[in-house]
């Protein structure tokens, strides 16, 4: 009988067991997929927040009167050629070239292409401190006498757009990639399909790929999906990824720059 002297007891111990593989991976990618996705969220708002403040701006003539007027340009410049700089997500910075003027800042002659040059202007505002006048219908030295009437002084010392919004993107572009190329398996699109929407203006493919695949991806209907297997629901494709891009970049550039028109150019910078 069981209890009596001599008789063999039976118990049971407890066996403690690691986890398995498969738990310690969907317990990584709990906690690794919310992480990743504030690290990018959080690098697009650094960038976004730079550039915003940093980026010259295409000033319409109005624009440009108001400043004058309110007395906040402090220094101005003549410059020809005005173009889009080397930015991927916005013009940042914008390039251009100098022409020769003398010490106050009038052209020198002989003036070449004369129609291609405006002028440059810097103001005490923090957000958008440097503007050009995005009009070439009034003879550039009209509003350098204008300037000079005002008493504004020709740029000697300031410095031109920064640049600094560039290196935030480059690093969030390359990180943004390597996670679309190395991560979890897209659920909502395929690797090249994000690969493509990356491209999207003002950096909003980061945003889009951060919310959709890392906060909220599709649940997995696939077998075995935790250890990289494709899940079944049908996924986005490349081609659809460039034909988002295609078509929301040209839409997106072109709303852009009609709201950059009628706010000045100072409130929404032109993409």
């Amino acid at each position: 009988m069981v209890g009596e002297p001599g008789t063999p007891q039976l118990t049971h111990t407890a066996v403690s067991r690691a986890p398995a593989p498969r738990d310690r991976r969907a317990r990584v990618r709990r906690v690794g997929r919310p992480l990743l996705a504030a690290l990018l969220i959080g690098g697009w708002l650094a960038w976004a927040t730079v550039t915003y403040v940093t980026q010259a701006r295409e000033v319409s003539v109005k624009q440009f009167t108001t400043d004058l007027e309110a007395g906040d340009i402090v220094a101005f410049r003549a410059v020809s050629n005005v173009r889009g700089g080397y930015g991927r997500w916005a013009e940042d910075p914008i390039d251009y070239d100098i022409p020769a003027t003398d010490a106050s800042g009038r052209l020198l002659p002989p003036v070449e292409d004369a129609g291609s040059i405006t002028v440059m202007y810097w103001t005490d505002n923090p957000i958008g401190r440097i503007r050009i006048v995005d009009d070439y219908s009034v003879p550039v030295e009209e509003r350098i006498a204008a300037l000079h009437q005002a008493d504004v002084p020709p740029n000697t010392a300031l410095d031109g757009p920064s640049d600094a919004g560039q290196a935030v993107a480059l690093a969030l572009g390359l990180v943004t990639l390597l996670a679309i190329i190395g991560g979890p398996v897209p659920t909502r699109g395929t690797r090249w399909f994000w690969f493509w929407v990356l491209g999207l203006l003002w950096g909003w493919g980061v945003v889009a790929y951060a919310v959709g695949e890392l906060l909220r991806p599709r649940a997995p209907e696939a077998v075995g999906a935790e250890s990289g297997a494709v899940p079944r629901r049908r996924r986005w494709s490349g081609w659809e990824g460039f034909a988002v891009q295609l078509v929301v970049g040209i839409l997106g550039g072109l709303a852009a720059a009609e709201v950059s028109r009628l706010t000045g150019g100072v409130v929404i910078p032109r993409p």
